[in-house]
């Protein structure tokens, strides 16, 4: 017999699913993503982008890397302006 516990984490689990699923529904594409082939390539460097980075966000248009350094350089022009 399914206890109390466990119907509230089933429930819990199809939460955070839905909005998940709702969240990636409404994202907007990142802009210039580039495909060479069956490869998508950083618009900053141009390095293949890893795979382990597109599974998580399939329109990702930097590698990990250069999405750090950009990142990093939007909140420095939030912080000191641009």
């Amino acid at each position: 017999m399914t206890d109390l516990f466990e119907l509230a984490q089933a429930r819990d689990q199809q939460f955070t699913d839905d909005a998940l699923t709702r969240q990636r529904a409404t994202r907007a594409p990142e802009p210039g993503q580039r495909r060479v082939g069956r490869n998508v390539h950083c618009i900053e460097c141009g390095e293949p982008i890893q795979a382990e980075r597109l599974r998580a966000k399939p329109d990702a248009a930097r590698c990990m890397d250069c999405q750090v350094d950009h990142e990093r350089q939007r909140r420095q022009e939030a912080v000191y302006g641009a």
